[in-house]
């Protein structure tokens, strides 16, 4: 049978590594990942008026000249945006030794002198490729590399060549020796330190492990990282369109990171350096179901500067940085008063020691080299918090059933929210000296017997860094959990339950006979009214009232009360889509779920820390390799390239062919495709020795003396 032989002609990305087989693939590719965000014309620190403009970024606010606006009589200056950048903490490059740079427009200094055929720790591109392929693209198990490195000797004995690794040891031996990437997770235990009654109950005296990495050193890994280059803020802005319309886009944009600017700039010296807030984020997530119930608890962080696409996007910019303890009591102590105040207090003692060592540098700046290669004198800062409804009451130590966000109890929910009457630190520390815990428990929904983790550094008020949470408030919550239940309960009650029924699966058939149409999504099989929208949302709320579904009011539920602080998130923090816990959620696939199925599920946490640790580096590798241009083209087209260099050494003349496909398939000096740089040295293969892979906490034991958090 005649075989079909292979093309080797591709197409390569010049942004990053993917190769396609065709111009539309590529075209495809490029609108979808490197296309210029909306809402960005440039990044705040370089928009710059035009000469027949207002000079506005120089004044306080450009409201302040209202005369010299665009206006609808000027069509062409409508689309322009305007930045107003704070005066102060306006994030001025400088250089290694924090001296502020006289040009602001100086190019940097280039991040590294290693040539481009440095591979290190990998021998070469092969080595690198296959690497990240076999543990991070496809997750192959490791008996089953071991095989095909086998296969792969198999094919090459003839050639007398080697794969690129002898084991699947050696590989995750030189994958664990990459120096980029690195932060090293330590484990403490901390126990309850009351006081015990004669037969303590078990989870008084048992140890809860926290396992953690070193969060200044995350933040250095996020800032530095070469792939959010062009596509961060440096300081925080105001914008407006060309009518003066103030405009929220990413959390840079908004009234607290400028609000922020203004305490810490009341500090001379830190006058020029750029503000870094830091998103933490935190939920829990079940890996098993049933008898092997497992669940973890991560904690995730991100800086603050990305804009809202790459935070949402799958480009590392939220990171795993702890995975907190989940004390397991039996049931009847699940509502033990004791028992809650520990659980809640190993929550904030947890926080407050993974964040000590960016404690230092929220009050004095520190030199970091940027994404764009440029050093900058960073202060850092505590910002918005990730949470679903029950995490922001663990977090704010707020009574379950009423708002985070404003002192409303329950029973007023359904009460118009009438301003910014909010919950602040001030006020909540002024209640606990002045009123007993009962009464703060009853009238106020506050636990007054607990201090919150960010008591323990500056600026933070946990209470102001809550944001709304558009999947479980608003998709999930007003919609999905609620609204469909309502349309079901209203046919049920209108026509009866056997009509009401009849009429729900009548709907349910018609929505999934909908022809395809760009831009809506089908429901093949249909689903039970999930596919409403807004509009028509909005329009069965007045049904549902005069029916009786919902006789008393529609704010009655948290989630529909937290909509009407939505207003003051964005103002506050930007656009809402950049801090939704779809973010974390989605994070939990990567971070937890896969690394737990690639275990042997004993003591499954430390390899899944050695997982999200190898993850790291490769990632780390490959942005780096990326920015020095190495990964341009493809493995194959580099290998030919070289191929026909060596031989081109040794022809006549310049005119090689090498002929592998045919004669209407010949790949020549001239079309060998894109690609640069130099072939790597060739690995060595030594059957007898087999390089052990090193454990990512061999210098940290699991079983380490009680670090007591309290």
């Amino acid at each position: 049978m005649e075989r079909r032989p292979y093309n080797l002609h591709r197409l390569p990305c010049q942004y990053c590594k993917r190769v396609f087989r065709n111009i539309s693939g590529l075209t495809q590719h490029r609108n979808a990942h490197h296309g210029r965000p909306r809402g960005h014309l440039l990044p705040a620190q370089q928009q710059q008026p035009e000469a027949n403009q207002p000079d506005l970024e120089r004044q306080s606010s450009p409201l302040n000249d209202i005369g010299a606006a665009p206006t609808a009589q000027n069509p062409e200056l409508e689309s322009v945006i305007y930045h107003d950048v704070h005066k102060l903490l306006n994030g001025r490059p400088c250089d290694s030794s924090g001296k502020f740079l006289a040009d602001s427009d100086a190019p940097p200094p280039p991040r590294t002198e290693r040539p481009q055929s440095d591979w290190t720790p990998y021998d070469s591109r092969l080595e690198f490729e296959t690497a990240d392929f076999l543990f991070q693209r496809v997750k192959m198990g490791q008996g089953n590399v071991n095989i095909l490195l086998e296969l792969w000797a198999a094919s090459l004995v003839q050639y007398n060549g080697r794969p690129p690794f002898a084991s699947v040891k050696n590989m995750l031996s030189i994958i664990d020796s990459t120096p980029l990437g690195n932060a090293p997770w330590v484990t403490r235990k901390a126990q309850y330190n009351g006081p015990l009654p004669r037969d303590p109950p078990p989870w008084m005296t048992a140890q809860y492990k926290i396992c953690f990495c070193n969060t200044l050193v995350c933040a250095h890994n996020m800032i530095s990282n070469p792939d959010f280059a062009g596509e961060f803020d440096v300081a925080p802005y105001r914008e407006y369109n060309g009518q003066l319309a103030r405009r929220y886009t990413s959390l840079m944009s908004g009234d607290w990171a400028w609000s922020q600017a203004d305490i810490i700039s009341k500090e001379p010296d830190t006058h020029g350096t750029m503000f870094c807030p830091l998103v933490l984020g935190s939920n829990k997530t079940t890996v098993s179901v049933a008898t092997g119930q497992n669940n973890y608890y991560p904690l995730y962080m991100s800086w603050g500067n990305m804009w809202n696409n790459v935070r949402r996007a799958h480009r590392n910019a939220v990171t795993v940085v702890a995975f907190l303890a989940i004390p397991k009591v039996e049931k009847h102590y699940t509502k033990d008063p004791v028992f809650c105040k520990f659980r809640r207090q190993l929550f904030h003692s947890s926080l407050a020691t993974i964040l000590q060592p960016l404690k230092p540098f929220m009050t004095k700046p520190e030199i970091v080299r940027c994404a764009d290669n440029h050093f900058w004198r960073a202060i850092y800062g505590l910002g918005p918090y990730i949470a679903d409804y029950i995490e922001q009451v663990l977090c704010t130590n707020t009574v379950q059933g009423w708002c985070v966000t404003c002192p409303t109890p329950r029973l007023c929910l359904g009460d118009f929210y009438e301003g910014p009457d909010l919950c602040v630190k001030e006020h909540t520390e002024l209640l606990v000296e002045l009123v007993d815990l009962k009464t703060l428990w009853e009238e106020y929904g506050v636990v007054g017997d607990l201090i919150p983790f960010t008591n323990d550094f500056p600026r933070a008020d946990i209470c102001q860094l809550i944001s709304g949470d558009l999947l479980h408030q608003i998709i999930k919550g007003c919609f999905k959990d609620h609204l469909v239940e309502w349309v079901n309960d209203y046919l049920k009650l209108t026509h009866g339950e056997t009509k009401g029924n009849e009429i729900i699966a009548q709907i349910d058939r018609r929505i999934a006979a909908v022809p395809a149409f760009t831009g809506i999504r089908r429901f093949k099989e249909g689903r039970d009214f999930k596919q409403w929208t807004g509009d028509d949302s909005k329009a069965l709320m007045k049904i549902f009232r005069t029916t009786g579904t919902r006789p008393n009011s529609f704010h009655s539920y948290l989630r529909h009360h937290a909509i009407d602080h939505y207003p003051d998130h964005i103002v506050n923090f930007g656009a809402p889509n950049g801090l939704c816990s779809s973010i974390t959620e989605s994070k939990h696939i990567k971070a937890v779920k896969e690394p737990w199925r690639r275990s042997n599920k004993y003591n499954a946490l430390s390899q899944m820390l050695e997982t999200n640790q190898r993850t790291d580096k490769l990632a780390a590798a490959h942005v780096d390799f990326a920015a020095r241009h190495m990964l341009q083209g493809s493995c194959l087209s580099e290998a030919i390239k070289a191929f026909l260099s060596a031989t081109a050494d040794d022809a006549p003349n310049d005119d090689v062919e090498m002929d592998t496909t045919g004669p209407r398939n010949e790949v020549t000096a001239g079309n060998a495709g894109p690609g640069e740089g130099e072939a790597g040295t060739e690995p060595t293969w030594d059957y007898g020795d087999v390089v052990e892979g090193s454990r990512v906490l061999g210098d940290v034991s699991l079983a380490k003396q009680p670090h007591t958090l309290f």
